[in-house]
């Protein structure tokens, strides 16, 4: 059980949720019965320092830019500009903190990429922060909470973070391995 773990986060409302139960961190990847990659997950193999090698946004794509981090409490996106431009909706980031408060809620449509020519399209979900918070004081979870993540599309980057993994079984697998020898996800 040393080739990689699974992380298996419960779903959280888009709105927030104040605990979370039932998550679980299992010990290596097609090992036992309780860590096998489904038949119907994408493999992603990283590239040789554990990115994506693209992701495609609204017709760019970012090479190099992007990658899974649990310990990242919102998605780290775009800049404000880009996003703006893309979706008809004014983003900028909030008065008062460092995340997001679009006007309205985004959905924003990504394709990831793999080393191993894997491709998958996903679509992350961002909402006002300053509503988030006011409207759950309590919460300590949020599935739509992001920040900016560059200042233009040359230096943007798209970490995909702890929102991400709400809500799905992700592995992660350790380089070294016969197949990726780079290391992968799944999910």
């Amino acid at each position: 059980d040393t080739n990689g773990v699974l992380l298996d986060l419960p779903g959280v409302a888009l709105s927030g949720a104040p605990s979370l139960s039932s998550s679980t961190l299992t010990f290596g990847i097609n090992t036992q019965s309780n860590n096998a990659i489904p038949d119907t997950a994408t493999i992603f193999e990283v590239d040789g320092v554990g990115r994506f090698p693209t992701i495609s946004f609204n017709g760019v794509n970012y090479a190099d830019a992007g990658y899974l981090d649990s310990s990242s409490n919102s998605y780290q996106i775009s800049d404000a500009a880009t996003l703006t431009s893309a979706t008809g909706v004014a983003t900028a980031a909030c008065a008062d903190n460092s995340y997001y408060c679009p006007a309205s809620s985004l959905a924003l449509d990504l394709t990831l990429n793999g080393s191993n020519g894997a491709s998958e399209g996903v679509t992350l979900y961002i909402n006002n922060a300053d509503a988030l918070f006011s409207d759950c004081p309590g919460c300590v979870a949020f599935d739509s909470l992001a920040a900016p993540g560059g200042t233009s599309p040359s230096n943007d980057q798209w970490v995909l973070g702890l929102p991400f993994f709400f809500g799905r079984q992700v592995f992660v697998g350790i380089a070294g391995g016969t197949t990726y020898s780079n290391g992968y996800w799944a999910f």
